[in-house]
């Protein structure tokens, strides 16, 4: 009965990937953070009840070019991301909104990396990531939706620009 469990909640993810967002508030399983950074509001927007798209996108886009924290595996040089298991046969890679939050969470000794969120997702390709485990909100991606978020163009992550100003009137035109 639980792997059926498991496999409906696996295709309904992949049927729905704004079902990850879902999770932020509804457990009753750890603290609720107090957002610290601009990405942490975009967290709390993006996983607010009612949220669509546009507050999901925000964050993806937000997460890719902000500073993150990549838990890993030893305090070596280029060791590779720490993976736990949550759950039997489920290894997944912890990543952190910032480096304060995964001290707060896993505290000051955890090896970690500080990179952009695209960087901490490129280190991670083909594994399953939780974004602040033991708080609320947090996001689970799987290796697809890692993929999802490295889809995104880099170049879209800039400001766009404004058109030209149009010229200043001379007066009245005849």
């Amino acid at each position: 009965m639980r792997r059926r469990t498991f496999m409906t909640a696996a295709l309904a993810a992949l049927a729905a990937p704004a079902l990850a967002f879902a999770q932020s508030r509804g457990l009753n399983i750890s603290p609720i953070i107090e957002p610290q950074n601009d990405l942490e509001r975009a967290l709390f927007a993006a996983t607010e009840p009612g949220a669509g798209e546009a507050e999901r996108d925000a964050f993806r886009r937000l997460f890719l070019r902000s500073n993150v924290a990549l838990a890993l595996s030893s305090n070596e040089p280029n060791a590779p991301p720490a993976q736990i298991e949550p759950r039997a046969g489920y290894q997944t890679c912890l990543i952190f909104t910032s480096s304060a939050r995964a001290t707060e969470i896993m505290g000051a000794s955890t090896p970690r990396i500080v990179l952009s969120g695209r960087e901490a997702l490129q280190r991670v390709r083909g594994t399953n990531v939780i974004i602040n485990i033991n708080r609320r909100p947090f996001i689970t991606l799987d290796a697809e939706g890692v993929e999802g978020f490295l889809a995104l163009p880099e170049a879209h992550d800039a400001p766009a620009q404004r058109p030209p100003a149009p010229p200043a009137s001379a007066g009245p035109s005849q």
